[in-house]
């Protein structure tokens, strides 16, 4: 939930003095102010992301399975030839033995709960004509369990609230990495992100308000403004962090390809949904510009110094640029 405008103080122009950390990064990469994701949510636009393809219809009920639609996804495909280490949360897309894929989050407890669910649509779905079955059910194929969404978006607030989501990055920031060759590494930092629970300073704020429970679903008449304070200071402590990756970037990683992106942002608008899906919502161009735009910092092996580039681009157009880096 990473929206660009939340940065900046003009177009293209980071605040200084409230983010140094992300000010700091823009001096040593390749800063991309007109970035669009290609979804509002996790679901589709980092499969997207990973595979350079536009996401399929979105419907929050029936999503679609990174490997069923997108088998020539980049972690796929650049296991047979690097050593892939993959952190991701939501989606679930690594194919190949050698793909290692580190989860930090253990959802078993959450799937118990629904297996009797799952069986029961995986046997109809076996048994009954195709076309009754998707008539009644989601397709099996749309994700890996749950497929009647019964671990609810609390749940999943709860399970964010239950371990340390930035234990990953921090994690590539303090390892030496001069000496790590033939690696590609993908983190999901579910941060900034909902709940908002932090300070600048990393304390953490008990029974923080969730926009999960905001009355009416995510109508955010009451509580906008007060959604998006805390939203900013969970991203000024994000800064502290991205300013160590600025100075880790100065010492093992100048002749790396570093990727900083978000895969969707997010609005605090009163009266609006938070990503523009109320049923029959058409949302305006504020919604749309804190959904789509996020932020895009590329540092090219061996760039020395900052640069701003006011080109369009598309999540989508990573996967060419990474493919094109590594001459694959």
């Amino acid at each position: 939930e990473f929206s660009l405008s939340q940065i900046l103080i003009h177009s293209d122009v980071i605040n200084k003095n409230r983010f140094p950390g992300f000010y700091k990064l823009s001096t040593q990469t390749t800063f991309y102010p007109n970035t669009t994701s290609n979804a509002g949510f996790t679901e589709y636009s980092v499969p997207s992301l990973l595979s350079g393809k536009f996401p399929e219809k979105q419907n929050r009920l029936s999503l679609p399975s990174f490997n069923y639609f997108y088998p020539d996804n980049l972690l796929n495909l650049l296991s047979h030839t690097y050593k892939v280490e993959a952190d991701e949360f939501v989606t679930n897309f690594c194919v190949s033995s050698n793909c290692q894929k580190l989860l930090n989050v253990n959802m078993k407890d959450e799937y118990r709960k629904v297996l009797k669910n799952d069986l029961q649509v995986i046997f109809l779905a076996s048994i009954m004509p195709k076309k009754y079955i998707e008539a009644k059910y989601p397709r099996i194929q749309s994700s890996w369990g749950d497929f009647m969404g019964k671990v609810t978006k609390n749940d999943l607030q709860s399970t964010l609230s239950s371990f340390d989501r930035l234990k990953n990055i921090k994690d590539f920031v303090n390892r030496n990495h001069k000496n790590e060759k033939g690696k590609f590494i993908f983190l999901h930092v579910v941060f900034p992100h909902d709940p908002y629970e932090f300070l600048p300073d990393g304390r953490k704020i008990p029974k923080s308000r969730s926009l999960e429970n905001v009355a009416h679903g995510l109508d955010l008449s009451n509580y906008g403004i007060l959604l998006n304070q805390a939203y900013l200071l969970q991203l000024k402590f994000l800064d502290d962090i991205i300013l160590d990756l600025s100075n880790k970037i100065q010492t093992d990683l100048k002749n790396d390809l570093v990727i900083v992106t978000s895969d969707h942002g997010v609005s605090f608008q009163n009266n609006k949904s938070s990503r523009g899906d109320f049923e029959g919502e058409t949302p305006n161009a504020k919604t749309l510009a804190s959904v789509l735009y996020i932020p895009l910092f590329i540092h090219y092996p061996e760039q020395k110094s900052g640069k701003i580039d006011l080109k369009n681009v598309q999540l989508i157009d990573l996967y060419p640029t990474i493919l094109k880096q590594i001459d694959f």
